[in-house]
């Protein structure tokens, strides 16, 4: 369906006025038609940055995100009683910056002659990450086009900066970072987070890579966005070391992907360059240790242990483990106390136990809740239990603060 240039205003000033975010309407020559705010004196910034976005094959939007982390929609316009074009919506950024990361981000500018008002320009941006920018497109399309899209059509196109810049030595500080361990955000996240290495457990390091409160991490530059995402990098790289060893890596082995990994991100000039390659080590190392615990155990056995890590939190019976392997019981058993070195219960048991440290160290259930949340049969079986294992009761472990026993 083609359109008018009165209904695409229309459509903009409420878009506009919804959402507080800029709107760019050029066409196919580059020539502005109109912009929200009105003559808001980014026009010239607006034409440089579309001379890459414009195709007139394109009929979808897209989304484009800038080497400072900006996030654009693009609209394809094709009109009838309007030029054919293209509606440029935005910069937004993904998430509300504080005012050393903002510092940081401009610092890492070279282009930026003018890095107090950029400053500004940052801190007055609408905030609308990736996915809400994507159903801001689906309604522009629709509200243009009166077509429904589906979410994967609306792809994302990263521009790559003019030139590489050359960042600060760091020699010291990455000596400094590889030893640090400390993150400004609830540390339940980084037990969890680490413990998932440790144990190679890939489905639980996705899950809470993916609830990475970015926006609550520490600022380790005073000066450079970059450099501070490198110095974040490192340190949790440093950690992550400490967890595939405790997981069974052999240390030479660990030690060698940290480097390769922490020369890799060092060699980068983009943030989300940063991004990709910690995860790509943090899966590596995922595993290894899952590789090296293959080696150590066989394959029924393997695959017990996985069984009852993923099922902690229900009733774990040797007849559910009978099931995963296909063996007979005694056999089964035999075999687990020869490979593990302790009994099919003392291992769930042990199991539960460390889960349930895990749970009074970071979470607010009360013991209580706890003992029901990992099925046990009741408080003072709970009780029994952690003593046997820590030498101490739920309830005096707690009061001591929740620190290893």
């Amino acid at each position: 369906m083609m359109t008018s240039t009165q209904k695409i205003w229309n459509i903009c000033q409420v878009i506009f006025e919804s959402y507080i975010i800029p709107i760019v309407y050029i066409d196919s020559y580059h020539d502005l038609v109109f912009d929200l705010p009105i003559s808001n004196g980014t026009k010239s910034f607006h034409r440089m940055k579309l001379a890459s976005f414009l195709s007139p094959k394109r009929e979808t939007p897209i989304l484009v995100m800038t080497h400072h982390s900006e996030l654009f929609l693009v609209q394809p316009i094709l009109g009838v009683d309007s030029p054919n074009g293209v509606l440029l919506l935005g910069p937004t950024l993904p998430f509300k910056l504080r005012e050393e990361q903002l510092k940081g981000l401009i610092n890492d500018s070279a282009d930026l002659r003018d890095k107090q008002g950029a400053l500004q320009d940052l801190q007055n941006m609408t905030v609308l990450n990736q996915d809400q920018l994507t159903s801001l497109g689906l309604l522009l399309h629709y509200m243009i086009y009166e077509e429904r899209l589906n979410r994967e059509v609306i792809g994302l196109l990263k521009i790559q900066p003019p030139k590489e810049k050359e960042v600060e030595k760091q020699d010291t500080l990455l000596s400094q970072n590889r030893q640090s361990e400390h993150f400004h955000h609830d540390p339940s996240f980084d037990q969890h987070f680490f413990d998932s290495i440790e144990k190679g457990d890939k489905e639980a390091f996705l899950y809470w890579q993916n609830k990475i409160p970015e926006e609550e991490l520490g600022m380790l530059s005073r000066t450079s966005f970059l450099r501070s995402k490198k110095n974040l990098a490192i340190s949790a790289i440093a950690v992550a070391t400490r967890s595939a060893i405790k997981g069974g890596l052999h240390a030479e082995a660990a030690f060698t992907l940290s480097d390769l990994y922490i020369q890799r991100i060092e060699d980068t000039y983009q943030p989300e360059n940063v991004d990709a390659l910690f995860k790509e080590g943090m899966l590596t190392f995922i595993d290894q240790v899952n590789h090296t615990r293959e080696q150590h155990y066989s394959k029924p056995i393997a695959k017990c242990l996985n069984f009852i890590y993923k099922h902690v939190y229900q009733p774990i019976t040797l007849k559910d483990l009978v099931k995963q392997v296909n063996l007979h019981p005694s056999y089964l058993s035999e075999l687990f106390k020869k490979e593990v070195g302790i009994t099919i219960r003392d291992y769930v048991h042990q199991a539960k136990i460390e889960e349930a440290i895990s749970l009074i160290s970071f979470s607010d259930y009360t013991l209580t809740e706890i003992s029901n949340l990992l099925n046990f049969t009741d408080q003072s079986h709970f009780t029994r239990v952690f003593k046997k294992i820590t030498g101490t009761t739920p309830k005096q472990y707690q009061l001591k603060g929740g620190l290893t026993p």
